[in-house]
């Protein structure tokens, strides 16, 4: 496979994929090129910090792997404060948002719309991932301003979104991406995976 140009800083080669798959660091700077995974959790709490500083941003991250098993990304559902984005119904609440991977390996990111549920009678609730179906992409509405300040806000910690058309690329034949989800892969998928 020929390298793919994402962004300025960083091709992404079949050396990176091989290197992702395998839970290695590729990044251009700490904590992303000798760091261990306490040196990136540090980095990300500085991340959310920053998100919750934002005016009009509520920042729900997910459990650390999900609470089991590995996960490539920390992941994190953002949605607007002044309520706009929630439908209050007798049984739950619903919020729409925008849903953050951030790679534990690098600095990378990738975002997509997201809904979340919420039982008002017990714990139950309901949410997704990112994947091909939603890459990269906003919820209905206008979200281009709230999203303007939550990029901005992600790049100053020196975090690059990747553009999905690459990402949207088969996967090289042969790589064993450790992931739960099934096939057909893509390039998206060896960066941003998920292993219970």
């Amino acid at each position: 496979m020929a390298a793919l140009r994402l962004y300025n800083h960083m091709e992404i080669t079949n050396e990176i994929i091989e290197r992702s798959v395998n839970e290695q660091l590729f990044g251009s700077f700490e904590p992303f090129v000798t760091g261990d995974s306490a040196a990136v959790g540090s980095f990300y709490k500085r991340v959310f910090a920053a998100l919750e500083r934002l005016h009009n941003v509520n920042v729900v991250p997910e459990p650390d792997h999900y609470g089991s098993g590995y996960a490539s990304y920390v992941s994190v559902f953002l949605y607007p404060r002044d309520g706009r984005s929630r439908r209050d119904s007798p049984d739950r609440v619903e919020t729409t948002g925008i849903l953050l991977h951030m790679s534990r390996l690098a600095p990378i990111a990738v975002f997509g719309r997201d809904r979340r549920s919420q039982n008002k009678h017990n714990s139950g609730a309901s949410y997704g991932f990112i994947r091909t179906e939603n890459l990269g992409k906003l919820p209905d509405g206008d979200w281009s301003d709230f999203f303007y300040e939550v990029r901005k806000c992600i790049e100053a910690q020196g975090i690059e979104f990747l553009p999905s058309e690459p990402l949207l690329r088969p996967a090289p034949e042969g790589v064993d991406i450790p992931t739960i989800f099934s096939g057909p892969y893509y390039v998206f998928d060896t960066l941003f995976y998920w292993c219970d």
